[in-house]
């Protein structure tokens, strides 16, 4: 287990994490490499592609952790639909 943030993450998950961050970087550098007709060199270093690229994942990262957060199931979740059953 790693502390991270004063909470204890196993080192699966940050594993899996640093992947997923380094995968989906490298996918959107070779896609700059593919796609752009300048030189793409010039457009990561000087223009702000790297901060751009680094945006894009880190917001995506995150919106990822939230959903699979919110799919988590809560123990008080099925007195709700419980509730939900007995009234219709």
């Amino acid at each position: 287990m790693i502390r991270l943030f004063r909470a204890f993450v196993p080192a699966s998950i940050f594993a899996l994490l640093i992947s997923e961050i380094l995968l989906v970087t490298g996918a959107f550098v070779l896609a700059s490499f593919i796609i752009l007709p300048v030189d793409p060199g010039d457009y990561l270093i000087y223009e702000g592609g790297l901060k751009s690229i680094g945006l894009v994942v880190l917001i995506g990262s995150l919106v990822i952790l939230f959903i699979r957060r919110a799919q988590i199931p809560f123990v008080g979740a099925r007195f709700g639909s419980d509730i939900a059953a007995t009234v219709s």
